[in-house]
């Protein structure tokens, strides 16, 4: 809850490699992306994240936003 986020120019473009562990060995690592499914990588591996040619719509339901809400719940607990 206090990571920060980071925004990106559209432009912008991430790519993580992972690397062979220690001495060589194979390395595996889990990832994942918004709480979806798990995804194990090994060395070697890469994922590139930038911009998708996909677009979607927000709506806002309510005149309370998330963080409005996620705010008045942290204070009640």
């Amino acid at each position: 809850m206090n990571q920060r986020s980071i925004i990106l120019s559209p432009e912008d473009e991430i790519l993580v490699e992972i690397p062979q562990g220690r001495e060589g060995e194979d390395q595996e690592v889990e990832v994942n992306f918004d709480g979806g499914q798990t995804v194990r990588l090994h060395a070697g591996d890469s994922i590139r994240v930038r911009k998708s040619d996909k677009t979607t719509d927000f709506v806002k339901l309510g005149g309370l936003s998330f963080l409005d809400v996620l705010h008045k719940k942290l204070r009640e607990s």
